[in-house]
């Protein structure tokens, strides 16, 4: 039995030591050179949805407003599915058509008060989503950190939209009886979905079969449900690492799941095959990336193209081989403060390496860091895990 350590997630950042700008020359394990697409390139960033200069970040459109519209929608995910955008914020999923780009709700109703009701969409509740992902067929899995449960969406996009329990809470919880400070269903217990517990279930990745390996944050390990009759809930990994480490995301390719994280000052790439034995990829302070001394580290979801890893690392874009090797950022500026430099404007088209993907202030305070998406055709896409007022395209090729 694992030591249940019940705690929020919190935004990554740390003093570090490091060398100056740009790609750097690497250190640790890893370095800059080879291992990723040499022929991968990004060339524009331009504003694709919200407003990063809105003033009331608290807002919330009305059904059917544009991607563009003020007040804008508070993104922090943003995925895609069947030429739609799928994305949400609190206890609510929105989509958008990517042909007449106006905003829909999919499921959920933010209140005040929390609660956890599974049925239709337009009924359903989620007390706290904390991450989505799509499915092979379009149904869309929900984690749910207050409710500690695995949600799944069947049809988002269509008339049968509903909401069913997968694996953790085994019942509906009625609002205000959910309370994030003091959440029900907290345990390590593997077993069948309905009887298994989680503490703070957070980001999630599927592999080609829809199971799903979930960072079970409060249990220090990454726990797999398997895409069979029961949610059978096992764990894949257990105490990813002993010193205070922090999975900032997961992504599946070619049969292997990546976990990128930190682990006190250093940040980590670690490779697990299907049996969860584990290699280092890369491990080491931020001179892998470029970093300067003394500066932050902000860290963001890690994303895959089907031959190399993409990841946000303090303001840039960086491919990394599957060897661990770091190239030059894709896109980006290297800026670890708190907000847009003086005199840029944030909703202008900008060189893929002059955008600056995130200004932080933008955010809510709360566990605050980037989260990154592709597109079909490889575009990047960049918006904040908490709530934010835009999102930032970049065209790729």
């Amino acid at each position: 039995m694992r030591k249940l350590v019940l705690a929020s997630f919190v935004v990554v950042m740390c003093a570090c030591s490091g060398e100056g700008p740009g790609g750097g020359t690497g250190g640790g394990t890893g370095g800059t050179g080879g291992g990723a697409n040499p022929s991968s390139s990004c060339t524009t960033a331009t504003l694709f949805a919200g407003n990063p200069l809105h003033d009331d970040p608290m807002a919330r459109p009305t059904d059917g407003t544009g991607l563009l519209a003020d007040p804008p929608l508070l993104y922090r995910q943003v995925v895609f599915s069947s030429g739609q955008l799928l994305t949400h914020v609190g206890q609510e999923i929105w989509r958008a058509s990517l042909t007449d780009r106006l905003l829909h709700k999919v499921a959920g109703t933010e209140r005040n008060q929390q609660a956890l009701t599974t049925g239709p969409c337009a009924q359903a509740r989620f007390a706290n989503i904390f991450h989505i992902a799509v499915a092979s067929d379009g149904a869309l899995f929900v984690s749910d950190q207050t409710a500690n449960a695995i949600l799944k969406v069947t049809d988002p996009l269509g008339p049968g939209c509903s909401v069913e329990r997968w694996a953790g809470a085994a019942m509906d919880y009625a609002e205000g009886s959910l309370n994030p400070s003091n959440p029900p269903n907290v345990g390590d217990v593997d077993g069948p979905g309905v009887m298994a517990k989680f503490s703070l279930p957070e980001r999630m990745a599927l592999d080609a079969s829809d199971n799903i390996y979930v960072w079970d944050e409060g249990n220090n390990a990454i726990r797999k449900i398997a895409n069979d009759a029961a949610h059978t809930v096992s764990t894949f990994v257990d105490a990813i690492a002993p010193n205070g480490a922090a999975v900032v995301s997961q992504t599946f390719m070619n049969g292997t799941l990546y976990v990128w994280g930190t682990e006190g000052n250093d940040v980590f790439l670690n490779a697990y095959d299907a049996s969860g034995t584990k290699t280092v990829l890369l491990k080491g302070r931020p001179d892998l990336f470029g970093g300067a001394s003394g500066d932050s580290k902000t860290l963001g979801t890690i994303v895959n193209d089907g031959s190399s890893l993409i990841v946000y690392f303090t303001g840039q874009l960086f491919r990394i081989g599957t060897d661990g090797k770091v190239s030059a950022p894709l896109a980006g500026v290297y800026k670890p403060g708190l907000d847009f430099t003086s005199g840029y404007d944030p909703k202008a088209s900008q060189p893929a390496d002059k955008v600056q993907l995130l200004a932080l202030s933008q955010g809510a305070t709360a566990g605050l860091n980037a989260w990154v998406t592709l597109d079909e055709n490889k575009d990047l896409y960049v918006s904040a895990r908490a709530d934010n007022s835009y999102v930032q395209k970049i065209d790729c090729n």
